[in-house]
């Protein structure tokens, strides 16, 4: 996880094992681009500085890589000034660090030795909770699109700026109105744009990856604006190259202004606050008018994909996590991952630290 990546992170880790070795050349946040296995056992990662984050922007001194079971620090003694794209492997590691295609978390810390903390982006792959990708086939690799939006490429472009040629199957079907009636006017966006082919028909292009849809967009209104749609729910994993046919229908009326026009780009979003923590955080929920449901909250997972808790969304925009299990039970020190959920279906997803 949009496409929402599985997880924008922001936190503190405890950095151990190699020694805390500060870059001179100060950095901005480094983000995942794009991740290649090379069917050995190999892996290449190539890192971005051209990605913005929602989060916090400051100069980094250090950058570590981690999976579930450790991490290792990122050699940076070729980084020179101005670089916004570089490659990495097993080799540009203090200590090395495998992943498994199969099923694992690829975790990027952009590290303050100062101030000791870090700030990080990643990715979860094949088994691994919450990944987009159940399978990666060999000579594939997984490139970024936006903050959110991750897909599968069969054309690997590691070193190169990322495209898009290679990534994408067709979603088709029909599209109906509120009534019933076919849609055959209006411009439309889910991934890519909706091309509608008369007759209630229409055709878009999206990346390959496992995803939820409840809502489109459409700007058929002003120029200036986005309406959000709500639509009967569409899951899929899309292949590169399949064709999955797929019925779209609206929920509300899509005829007319019916509902608020909302600011281009505003999406249902959370955030926590402090991060990391140790007496407790605070969620700030953002939720649009247009989304309709009956029942919300924020569900809290370990790191290895266990549930920690449920806290439910009642009244106001701010709820409060104090660091315990459904329990009651104070949770261990260490990384923990969080989604907002409206009538149990996943609209965006983050990460946080608890510290005692």
């Amino acid at each position: 996880m949009s496409m929402r990546t599985f997880y924008g992170i922001s936190f503190l880790f405890i950095l151990c094992g190699a020694p805390l070795l500060s870059n001179p050349l100060p950095l901005p946040q480094a983000f995942i681009s794009e991740l290649l296995f090379d069917g050995t056992g190999g892996w290449k990662l190539e890192i971005s500085f051209q990605f913005s984050s929602p989060y916090h922007a400051t100069s980094f001194d250090s950058m570590y890589l981690g999976n579930e079971t450790g991490m290792s620090r990122i050699r940076l003694d070729h980084i020179q000034e101005g670089t916004e794209l570089f490659v990495i492997s097993i080799d540009s590691l203090v200590t090395p660090l495998s992943f498994q295609s199969e099923g694992d978390v690829v975790a990027l810390y952009s590290y303050v030795m100062q101030h000791s903390y870090a700030y990080g982006d990643s990715l979860a792959i094949g088994s691994h909770p919450g990944s987009p990708f159940p399978f990666l086939s060999a000579g594939y690799s997984i490139c970024r699109f936006d903050y959110h939006t991750f897909y599968k490429d069969k054309s690997p472009t590691i070193g190169a700026p990322n495209d898009t040629a290679g990534s994408c199957g067709t979603l088709r079907g029909k599209i109906y109105d509120k009534t019933g009636a076919f849609v055959n006017t209006g411009t439309f966006f889910l991934d890519n744009h909706i091309i509608l082919t008369g007759n209630g028909n229409y055709s878009t292009a999206v990346f390959s990856r496992t995803f939820l849809c409840t809502s489109v967009t459409t700007r058929q209104y002003l120029p200036n604006y986005t309406m959000h749609h709500s639509i009967d729910s569409i899951s899929i994993t899309m292949e590169i190259d399949s064709v999955i046919e797929r019925d779209i229908h609206f929920k509300d009326y899509i005829v007319g202004v019916k509902g608020e026009i909302i600011d281009q780009g505003f999406e249902a979003s959370v955030m926590n606050y402090p991060n990391p923590f140790n007496a407790g955080t605070n969620f700030a929920i953002k939720i649009p008018h247009d989304i309709i449901y009956n029942k919300a909250s924020i569900e809290i997972f370990s790191i290895i994909g266990e549930r920690v808790c449920t806290i439910p969304i009642e009244n106001g925009s701010t709820i409060r996590w104090e660091g315990k299990n459904n329990s009651g039970i104070t949770v261990s020190t260490g990384t923990y991952f969080y989604q907002l959920l409206l009538d149990n279906v996943p609209y965006t997803k983050g990460s946080m630290v608890f510290l005692k």
